[in-house]
């Protein structure tokens, strides 16, 4: 367990695996107070374990006011998009391979919505993903018409494409 900033931030650098996902406001500390060196780590390892809770951190690294910073965020991201598009072709192929496994479509339904939701993705990437995504819930909950979360979520896609009739059904 990490009890503090300045502990996090030594297990950030040394590279732990298990490195809390869910406080990112300590990310946000580094990204504005740190030194050169610590910044770039910290985007550094952020694109090396992306999760989509830090995509806020690194859209702000976007407008840094170091220009290494600013490219190293534009890199980081472009990276992450194009490891997202690998891990969902990858998840579309087991898909079509056993098109009726409720686990596999449910794996992808939700890591396209993950995705499309972090804000990390540019436009066009992020509406197929949506599209994805709801294609992945509709087929999964064909087969499990009673799983709520799933239903949620669908609904949830409707409602940030705008498609109010679909949401309330």
């Amino acid at each position: 367990r990490v009890h503090s900033e300045m502990e996090l931030w030594q297990r950030i650098i040394a590279g732990h695996e298990d490195v809390p996902k869910s406080g990112v406001a300590p990310f946000s500390d580094i990204l504005f107070f740190g030194t050169l060196a610590q910044r770039q780590e910290l985007i550094s390892l952020m694109s090396k374990n992306f999760q989509p809770v830090f995509a806020p951190i690194l859209r702000i690294a976007l407008n840094d006011s170091n220009n290494a910073i600013r490219v190293q965020a534009a890199s980081a991201i472009t990276v992450i998009e194009d490891d997202f598009l690998r891990r969902s072709l990858s998840l579309a192929a087991s898909v079509r391979e056993n098109p009726k496994d409720p686990s596999l479509l449910l794996k992808l339904a939700r890591f396209n919505d993950e995705y499309a939701g972090a804000g990390i993705l540019d436009k066009d990437r992020e509406e197929d993903s949506r599209s994805k995504a709801l294609e992945a819930y509709s087929a999964y909950l064909q087969i499990n018409s009673k799983d709520q979360e799933a239903r949620t979520a669908v609904g949830r896609l409707f409602l940030r494409a705008k498609k109010y009739e679909e949401a309330r059904s």
